[in-house]
């Protein structure tokens, strides 16, 4: 009887760690397959963590290094959770930075990204005397972000100007995210924050050695996020609760989250600037009124057509010498405006 359970025990044994190489040599052949077919936008640890105030937030203290088809990037945070160096302490008398992926310099390297170049600019014009930068970017994200973050941490750096940088997946975003919505009596109302609890398994996958820079993992992630493509890729990525609103909402709460933005700022005396990226037609003109109506000077970036070599071809977001165009051209525009005086 003992000889039969020993025999057995030994069966299932033989069975699982079969099984076990199976699965194993299983995967390693369709990671080697994805790799050799299949393009998979990011490979490389997130980002970002879910946070009950903001929705999300980048990782504080993070550095990684993001691998994709056109482009590797090495990403940096601070301990305020925004990506660049420990901003100046105190960080006041700040050019206070909000945008999405765009401004925190998605596609570039630490010290490339068009807020990192500007600060740059800064201290070569006005040496010690150069106000700070702050760059709170964060990708795939809407303006909803910019009230809570402009309501709540903007104080801190005492900013002398902010610079909101609009994104024609705005639209989209503000509509996917849920955090504002506009009631029938045209009120701007906050909502409850919805965590994806899918996310706060992310920091436990990335835990284990090896996975994050899987090209596998990448594309599961990638399947799940419904991305398909990059910034070009704006309209594909809209989730369920998007389909239920027609254009016309997007738009409506899209402008109302920009007009309370600005008007936060006009109340704690910030001024403001805008960049305007991949909008066009009649959303273009109806951003541009708004900020016009506000006296706010604006700087329209070229799209993809009319300058591919600012941007990666297949990505879309803007290559290292999109990030020196636009730093140069807004540097210009604001120093002309005299909105970025010395300390």
């Amino acid at each position: 009887m003992n000889a039969r359970n020993d025999s057995g025990r030994r069966g299932r044994w033989k069975n699982a760690l079969l099984l076990l190489s199976s699965l194993c040599i299983a995967l390693a052949l369709a990671e080697l397959s994805v790799r050799a077919f299949v393009s998979v936008r990011n490979v490389g640890p997130l980002f970002t963590v879910n946070d009950p105030f903001m929705g999300k937030r980048i990782k504080k203290n993070f550095h990684t290094v993001r691998v994709t088809p056109e482009f590797t990037m090495t990403f940096t945070s601070n301990s305020l959770g925004f990506r660049g160096p420990e901003p100046d302490s105190p960080a006041i008398d700040s050019v206070l930075f909000v945008g999405d992926s765009f401004t925190m310099g998605f596609g570039v390297s630490d010290g490339e990204e068009f807020p990192a170049l500007i600060k740059a600019k800064l201290v070569a014009t006005y040496g010690k005397s150069a106000i700070s930068v702050v760059n709170t970017g964060m990708g795939n994200n809407g303006n909803g972000r910019w009230i809570k973050l402009l309501k709540a941490e903007a104080d801190q750096f005492k900013p002398r100007l902010v610079v909101l940088q609009v994104m024609a997946n705005d639209y989209d975003d503000n509509v996917r995210e849920g955090y504002f919505r506009v009631a029938g009596d045209g009120v701007l109302e906050e909502l409850p924050i919805r965590n994806n609890p899918l996310k706060d398994l992310e920091p436990l996958l990335d835990a284990i050695p090896g996975l994050s820079y899987s090209h596998l993992y990448g594309l599961v992630r990638q399947a799940m996020a419904g991305q398909s493509g990059g910034a070009d890729a704006m309209a594909t990525s809209v989730q369920a609760a998007a389909a239920t609103a027609g254009v016309g909402d997007a738009d409506r709460l899209t402008e109302r989250l920009i007009a309370e933005s600005v008007a936060i700022c006009r109340s704690k005396g910030y001024p403001v600037f805008a960049i305007l990226v991949g909008l066009k037609g009649e959303r273009l003109g109806r951003v541009q009124s708004l900020f016009q109506a506000q006296r706010i000077a604006t700087f329209t970036v070229p799209d993809k057509a009319e300058r591919p070599d600012l941007y990666f071809k297949i990505d879309g977001h803007w290559n290292a010498a999109g990030h020196r165009f636009v730093a140069h051209e807004v540097f210009e525009q604001m120093k002309s405006l005299q909105l970025i005086p010395a300390r």
